[in-house]
């Protein structure tokens, strides 16, 4: 049997990592570790179809 698991997905626009990295964000870096990720586009509509459709 396949084990279920937890998921949050939280996505930030706009969002620097290095800024983000920096500040003093306790809860938000409680939650979980952080990972550098990179966007599919420079602009916020493709980056969410992206995400939500799967691709690439």
């Amino acid at each position: 049997m396949v084990e279920m698991r937890n998921v949050l997905f939280v996505c930030l626009d706009s969002v620097r990592y290095d800024t983000f990295e920096a500040a003093d964000a306790k809860n938000m870096k409680a939650i979980g570790p952080l990972k550098r990720t990179h966007s599919i586009a420079s602009c916020t509509a493709p980056s969410i179809i992206a995400y939500m459709s799967g691709y690439p």
